[in-house]
């Protein structure tokens, strides 16, 4: 029991040591840093730091708008370059579809005025629009995937019917600050 008096003896005049040299290291560091950096009269107003600042803002504004329009400039030379290159390869394509005779070209459809009957004229805007259907079909579903996302990432769990109409709206909890907190299935 005497030994263990000494060791906390020991370790009370260390604490109290570590207490006074740190208290009189931070009140001689503020003595040093009032030293260093006195208040001198070549010290900037307010109102002359805000004059320096809003120059240098003027500057670097002026500086971004010119970096602005040289980009578009830019742009702009670049799609006229593009534009040019595609005609270019369009004549060239068109010159070299020329010399293919219509019939061995499947890709091109005929003149309306070439088709055989009106059966063929008729058959033909049908599967037009059989086609732009499927694709309106298809451009609605990626859509609602689309928005189904948004809103989860949002917050709310989204179920849609056939119709595209909204039959269920249920709001996702969000989880807790603890790691233990995991929700498996949003709509239940």
């Amino acid at each position: 029991m005497n030994k263990l008096s000494q060791i906390l003896n020991y370790l009370i005049v260390v604490l109290v040591l570590a207490i006074a040299g740190a208290f009189f290291y931070f009140k001689n560091s503020e003595k040093i840093a009032a030293t260093v950096t006195p208040k001198t009269e070549q010290d900037l107003s307010v109102k002359e730091q805000d004059e320096v600042v809003n120059k240098y803002l003027q500057a670097t504004n002026q500086s971004v708008l010119l970096d602005k329009a040289k980009a578009d400039r830019f742009l702009l030379e670049a799609r006229a370059q593009i534009a040019k290159q595609e005609k270019a390869n369009r004549e060239k394509q068109d010159r070299e579809n020329e010399k293919i005779p219509l019939e061995q070209q499947i890709w091109k459809e005929p003149k309306v005025g070439e088709l055989d009957s009106p059966a063929d004229i008729v058959n033909s805007k049908i599967n037009e629009k059989k086609f732009k259907a499927q694709a309106d079909e298809i451009d609605k579903k990626a859509f609602a995937r689309e928005w189904i996302e948004n809103a989860r990432k949002g917050g709310y769990h989204i179920e849609l019917n056939e119709n595209l109409e909204v039959i269920k709206s249920v709001p996702i909890r969000k989880p807790s600050q603890d790691n233990d907190a995991v929700e498996f299935d949003p709509s239940e």
